[in-house]
């Protein structure tokens, strides 16, 4: 499935640079895709029988288990886009590209441009729907995870002879990553996390196969060399996150090859990255004159978003000692103090104890000190990043892994030397697996709460989106009285970027930023004009954060007019004088 999604985005990155994406588009990549379904059908079909016939067929309660595990991300993904990158950047760049056909430097969001392959599958579901169809992305990404996960259980924890203690395990992996509140979150947005962390599973996943295959057909070693490669590149053109996996991994590469061949190693997988990447920075840098826009805009160059490296990272701690202290309860602040780490759901209860637990496996599993070192390597860069836990997620599958092969040593340890616990470790396995499964739908059942069953009908929607987002009631006025084309200058209103299109205007970076308007809110005449050279038409004041001094000057003011006001917004347009 990852390498499905992988293939269908660069396809459609073709008809994108090529200004003909659209409903053909699609229409003819679905079409290639059943012509290259049809040839290999027989193989698939060869494929299923060899898999009934060596494993046991799965129980119909392990698909009461999974579909339980599913439910609770399913019914999140039904609610419609509010989360802060849906509407800022993700979703608005999505649209772009379903509204001109092809990719722009869309200039009035916050990200005009980033590595684009998310947007890029969300847009076809723009296409065949409401914006909460972009949310199946994620959700079916997030699925196909578990099922990587299950894969991987399968093949470290399943001995030959296949016990019910080890078929439990087998599924721990999978339960741990999928039990935790920010994946199953995630899952039901259209965030990129959730096809960052699939490609950046299918890409550990495969170069796992390539370090254990110690077969003699060199074609099949290489297969997953070079598959780890392209999955990793599809990670970097996900997120510029990616780009710590490619360096991880190629450096890997070279380390588990052996003398004599370690560069040929390193150069296979960096090449399999960089042939699936470079197309995505290549696309950057031609939209903004820099491949990894905003950033190092001192050497590209930044125009208007030059300040957006320096925003991004003022909040970074830069004492050794607090970063050390910070790294040490890491785990802690995954779980518990989450406002340490942007205030996100939490993640595992295990994550707390993943230090230690890691330490011990590195300890007792050569094979393991690999995937320590990446996973301890990226926490000490996520000290170098703003503080947020969803930059951690897409090595939480194996971090889940890991800590599910550090529980069952230690727990086979001491059933063997304790008889009485002999069946403790089953327990454990069996434990770990329910309440994974039953977190999904509790977390879901506790969002409800909070935000009441998801709409249906528009009108539902539209009153779902107006008790959320504060300023959404004066869009519906306008889309009310057709000025949805009026250029729309809203302050403090970024999170409408994907509600007001191109028309809305004004965010805390860019050329339409905040602090060019701020500063003239009580010098009506001047802010006329300040807002006339940005394009705007109107202009639309949040009343929570705008004193009544400031509204009823610009009520008094010949240069506005004031078109609309409830509880929280205040609407004026701008009149031009004679």
């Amino acid at each position: 499935m990852a390498l499905g999604l992988g293939l269908l985005a660069q396809a459609l990155f073709l008809f994108g640079i090529s200004g003909r994406f659209g409903a053909g588009a699609l229409v003819v990549v679905a079409g290639l895709a059943l012509v290259c379904g049809a040839r290999n059908r027989k193989a698939a079909r060869a494929d299923l029988a060899e898999i009934s016939a060596g494993r046991r067929a799965r129980s119909p309660l392990f698909w009461c288990l999974a579909v339980g595990a599913l439910a609770g991300p399913a019914w999140l993904a039904l609610y419609p886009p509010i989360a802060w990158d849906d509407t800022i950047y993700h979703l608005p760049l999505a649209r772009s590209l379903v509204e001109h056909g092809r990719y722009l430097f869309v200039g009035n969001l916050r990200a005009p441009v980033f590595p684009l392959l998310g947007e890029t599958l969300f847009a076809p579901a723009l296409l065949c729907g409401r914006a909460s169809t972009a949310h199946g992305v994620s959700l079916v990404a997030t699925c196909a995870t578990a099922l990587l996960l299950l894969a991987w259980g399968e093949g470290r924890f399943v001995a030959a002879g296949r016990t019910d203690r080890s078929a439990s395990w087998a599924l721990a992996p999978a339960a741990i990553w999928i039990g935790q509140p920010i994946v199953v979150f995630y899952a039901g947005s259209t965030f990129i996390e959730p096809l960052l962390t699939l490609f950046a599973t299918a890409s550990v996943l495969s170069f796992e196969c390539w370090r254990s295959d110690r077969s003699d057909q060199s074609e099949r070693r290489l297969a997953w060399l070079l598959a780890a490669g392209a999955f990793a590149g599809w990670a970097a053109a996900t997120k510029y996150l990616g780009l710590y996996l490619v360096a991880a991994l190629a450096l890997a590469a070279a380390w588990e090859a052996g003398r004599g061949s370690r560069l040929r190693a390193a150069a296979q997988f960096a090449g399999a990255a960089g042939l699936v990447a470079a197309p995505w920075y290549a696309l950057i840098w031609v939209l903004a004159g820099n491949p990894l826009f905003p950033f190092l805009g001192s050497l590209f160059g930044g125009g208007a978003w030059r300040e957006a490296e320096a925003v991004s990272l003022s909040g970074v701690e830069t004492g050794w000692l607090a970063n050390g202290l910070g790294l040490l309860r890491l785990g802690w602040d995954l779980v518990v103090s989450r406002a340490r780490v942007g205030a996100q759901p939490p993640a595992s209860p295990l994550v707390i104890a993943a230090l230690p637990l890691l330490l011990y496996v590195a300890w007792r599993e050569r094979r393991a000190r690999l995937w320590v070192a990446i996973i301890a390597g990226f926490a000490v860069v996520f000290f170098a990043l703003p503080r947020d836990s969803r930059y951690l997620m897409f090595l939480s599958p194996l971090l889940a892994v890991l800590l599910a092969a550090a529980l069952r040593d230690l727990l086979q340890r001491a059933a063997t030397c304790r008889p009485v616990l002999s069946r403790l470790p089953s327990l454990a396995a069996g434990a770990l697996v329910l309440l994974g499964i039953a977190t999904g739908p509790a977390y879901a059942l506790w969002r409800t709460r909070i935000a009441g069953p998801p709409p249906i009908t528009a009108a539902a929607t539209d009153a779902f989106l107006a008790r959320r987002l504060p300023l959404y009631r004066a869009l519906l006025f306008r889309r009310a009285r057709s000025l949805e084309e009026v250029p729309l200058y809203a302050l403090h209103g970024e999170r409408l970027h994907d509600f007001g299109g191109s028309a809305l205007l004004g965010d805390w970076i860019g050329p339409y930023r905040f602090q060019l308007v701020l500063p003239l809110l009580d010098r009506p005449e001047e802010l006329a004009r300040q807002l006339h050279e940005l394009g705007a038409a109107q202009l639309l004041l949040p009343r929570s954060l705008v004193s009544r001094g400031v509204v009823e000057g610009l009520v008094a003011s010949p240069r506005f007019r004031e078109l609309y006001r409830d509880d929280d917004a205040v609407l004026f347009a701008l009149v031009t004088p004679r």
